[in-house]
């Protein structure tokens, strides 16, 4: 049977190994959050990028432009985000998807966080910016 003081360096042993799992755990889940909000912002930009080239259906019947508008009121996403969207606002689609533009362009979280925004600090004026281009009616008429 082990004397009082080698149980006390066992306890200690064992809360000291404890404490460090602890740490590893939490900064292994910063690291996760990180490399996910990484991730997502490159698959956004990589979005951005070929958003031209994928076939106009995809892009209106797939639940694309709603995951875009998910990621609009996140800071991390939010610049990329509505560069997709101006992008989409763009492109040559005719009428028979104008219903869908005038969804994108009246989602109501996305309007009251510019109208927010615009009472806000000069670092959102490179997204306002980008929101007039995307908002713009002479760009699209509806």
């Amino acid at each position: 049977m082990p004397d009082g003081g080698c149980a006390h360096k066992c306890v200690l042993v064992t809360k000291l190994g404890a404490e460090d799992a602890l740490a590893t755990t939490t900064q292994n889940a910063k690291n996760d959050k990180l490399q996910r909000t990484e991730l997502i912002r490159a698959t956004l930009a990589t979005l951005h990028a070929f958003l031209s080239w994928i076939p106009l259906g995809y892009i209106f019947e797939s639940p694309l432009l709603e995951t875009l508008l998910k990621f609009f009121p996140l800071p991390s996403y939010r610049n990329l985000s509505l560069q997709c969207l101006t992008e989409v606002a763009a492109l040559n689609f005719g009428d028979f998807y104008n219903s869908q533009y005038v969804k994108m362009v009246s989602f109501q979280p996305v309007r009251t966080y510019l109208k927010l925004m615009h009472k806000g600090l000069a670092r959102n004026r490179h997204l306002l910016r980008i929101w007039r281009c995307f908002s713009r009616p002479s760009a699209r008429q509806v």
